[in-house]
């Protein structure tokens, strides 16, 4: 198995805090490939891959987690600090650990694989405390901590040049509506025939990116509008999902459970009495929940259930339930691969829910509603679910929005509430 070494650095005498605050993670970003975490200020980025692994198939998770285990126990790690700084920064133990960035397809069947990404470098900033790692297969000449201090401090100095406005449309034929609002009402039939309860139903809006394009710019407007989300960009996919799939942090798991929405509009309140007891909406909700709940008492001990309430973003209301757990002994990506796909994004009775997914839905999911995240060689790690996001592919952007049906569902509205869904990737890539 290939062996991994690390070396962290954080500020010090040699590298003070003020040249790290110079570093801003979307101009870090690499153009041609940005690897990004970012949330409320925290923010985490890759530079340069190491590894890459690759996953497919209906075992693409197990697979996953046999191999990142395997990876994990061949890691040496280092951290370059005073033995009294690093006990005053609880952060920076666990920032040494190598990480990894990673994107899973949402289908089975997808014929985009799964990845799991190694930067060479990666740079982050949490609660106040930044740190950067390297990270260096056995072959390879070590990495000094001098070499890694001149590499930030490069980095902290280079000008910072306004990004390039994307100038992107997004579009969607009239066709894409018609064939959208036709699988919904297919969806009805299948659900008033007790062959489904709720099944959620995705499209797309794409546009040509042109060879210039440069999702820095595309990302950086989705943290300034959208900064209570997991702003996100693995192998070309990105996007800002409100919508966490799984945090585990030293055991201690939290998720979030969105299912329910209302479109807004400008001057729009706060819809607490209309999602709170509309029938259809709770409905949708509470089989979401319920999928999740279910997975936990698997793998997890002392789920706390909050919610449903109300949470508030620029482009519709979602109802939303935030559940914790102490996490059993387990992977952390077999905890990702049980929790996928909740009926969030799938539906109920799962298995029938993907069946009707695979038959209504014009175009494969790729990597839309599938998990990505993070995760480290302890197995910690952050997971959202990939949605309000698109993908580039050659010259093409393409991004795709869904919504739950239930009995009550109007084919009309459900493909408003996915121009409404639309709108953080949409905004993001025109301006």
């Amino acid at each position: 198995m290939l062996e991994l070494f690390s070396r962290t650095i954080v500020p010090d005498s040699a590298l003070p805090q003020e040249v790290w605050e110079r570093l801003n993670p979307f101009h870090l970003l690499d153009s041609a490939d940005p690897l990004l975490w970012w949330r409320e200020g925290n923010w985490m980025v890759g530079r340069g891959r190491l590894l890459t692994l690759q996953f497919s198939g209906s075992d693409r998770f197990s697979d996953a987690a046999s191999t990142w285990a395997d990876l994990s126990s061949h890691v040496t790690s280092a951290v370059s600090a005073s033995v009294q700084h690093v006990s005053e920064s609880s952060n920076v133990i666990a920032q040494a650990r190598v990480r990894a960035f990673s994107s899973f397809a949402f289908a089975d069947e997808s014929p985009t694989s799964s990845v799991i990404i190694v930067p060479e470098l990666l740079v982050g900033h949490k609660d106040g405390q930044f740190w950067a790692t390297r990270v260096w297969a056995a072959e390879d000449k070590a990495v000094e901590a001098h070499e890694l201090e001149l590499q930030v401090k490069t980095l902290a100095a280079a000008e910072i040049a306004p990004l390039p406005d994307p100038g992107i449309v997004l579009t969607a034929s009239p066709q894409i509506r018609e064939d959208h609002e036709r699988a919904v009402a297919q969806a009805l039939d299948l659900i008033s025939r007790n062959q489904l309860s709720k099944v959620v139903l995705a499209r797309t809006a794409s546009a040509p990116a042109g060879e210039a394009f440069d999702a820095r710019s595309v990302l950086a407007n989705l943290a300034r509008t959208y900064p209570t989300c997991w702003v996100y960009a693995v192998d070309g996919f990105f996007g800002a999902s409100p919508e966490t799939l799984v945090e585990v942090h030293s055991g201690h798991l939290h998720t979030r459970v969105l299912a329910g929405t209302q479109p807004r509009t400008s001057g729009d309140q706060i819809p607490v009495v209309s999602l709170m007891t509309d029938a259809k909406e709770r409905n949708e909700h509470e089989f979401a929940v319920r999928s999740v709940v279910d997975v936990l008492d698997e793998c997890a001990t002392g789920s706390t259930v909050d919610g449903p309430k109300v949470l508030e973003l620029p482009n519709v209301w979602h109802l939303a339930t935030d559940i914790t757990a102490t996490l059993r002994e387990a992977d952390l990506l077999d905890v990702v691969g049980k929790l996928h796909p909740t009926a969030a994004v799938a539906g109920v009775p799962r298995t029938a829910a993907l069946d009707a997914i695979s038959a209504l839905e014009i175009e494969d999911r790729g990597r839309y509603a599938g998990p990505v995240g993070w995760l480290d060689s302890s197995d910690d790690g952050e997971w959202a679910v990939g949605i309000r996001s698109a993908q580039l592919r050659g010259n093409t952007v393409t991004a795709w929005a869904g919504g739950g049906i239930v009995e009550g569902s109007v084919p009309a509205d459900e493909f408003e509430e996915t121009e409404a869904k639309l709108a953080p990737i949409r905004d993001a890539l025109a301006e």
